[in-house]
């Protein structure tokens, strides 16, 4: 009976041991195992990688780098073009004001020989000279130069008609020594009273040019002569008709009263 009990003792001790054995190993395997000691590490340390990345700025945000209205390299490069172009403009007007200047200046330096007779030039002197008979009314007058009107006048209440108006001095001018043609055309009309009234009806219209040169030094009067043909032997409408009397003078090389130069 006593083996027995020892027996049984044996037994449960044995049990008992096994049991608590199975609650320790499992209370050890629920346990979380420690990390080790270089992840530890990592973690303290994280790596470039895993750091967040900074977003880009747009282009309506200024950076934290520049000022909020720092000029774009290309908007820097537009105003120095802009500038370039002003410097290069200012130059060309400054050019030009000089040529200006010394056109102005050579105009002068010739306008004062031409007057001093420094430089010799021709004299051209156009004279009207009207010798027609009371049968024809004088209505117009007109001269060209060269094809340049130089002369024009239309009779208004027989201005070109009048004794003192018959002879008249119609251009004069200094030229250079080349070849002209004087251009002359008078308008006519027929003047009667009593049985020769008819004559009203008429228009005689004549037209005459003459060329000539210009001689260097000299001073050449043109004297345009209207005057009527033969009335023996000439019809009414051949009669009106110009010839040209030219009279060439020296032209005085200095003026008299004009300064004299200084010399040094």
């Amino acid at each position: 009976m006593s083996v027995l009990n020892g027996s049984f003792r044996r037994i449960c001790l044995f049990f008992t041991v096994c049991c608590f054995s199975g609650v320790s190993v499992s209370w050890a395997q629920d346990k979380p195992n420690p990390p080790p000691a270089r992840d530890a590490k990592k973690s303290d340390n994280p790596k470039k990688e895993d750091a967040p990345k900074p977003t880009p700025p747009t282009s309506g945000s200024p950076t934290s780098g520049s000022p909020p209205n720092a000029p774009s390299e290309g908007s820097s490069v537009q105003s120095d073009r802009h500038r370039f172009q002003l410097l290069t403009i200012e130059e060309k007007t400054g050019s030009l004001k000089e040529q200006i200047f010394r056109s102005k200046a050579k105009l002068m330096l010739l306008q004062e020989s031409l007057l001093q007779g420094a430089i010799s030039t021709s004299k051209v002197v156009l004279v009207h000279d009207n010798r027609m008979g009371s049968s024809f009314y004088l209505r117009s007058i007109s001269y060209t130069l060269s094809g340049n009107p130089v002369f024009t006048k239309t009779d208004y209440e027989g201005s070109l008609n009048k004794a003192s108006a018959r002879k008249f001095v119609a251009f004069t001018n200094t030229l250079q020594p080349e070849r002209y043609t004087l251009s002359v055309e008078l308008v006519f009309r027929g003047n009667g009273l009593g049985v020769f009234s008819y004559l009203k009806q008429y228009r005689f219209r004549v037209r005459s040019s003459y060329t000539f040169k210009a001689l260097e030094g000299k001073s050449m009067e043109i004297s345009v002569v209207a005057f009527e043909k033969n009335p023996l032997v000439t019809q009414l409408t051949d009669r009106p008709t110009v010839q040209y009397d030219v009279k060439i003078r020296d032209i005085t090389a200095k003026r008299k009263d004009a300064p004299k130069a200084e010399t040094k």
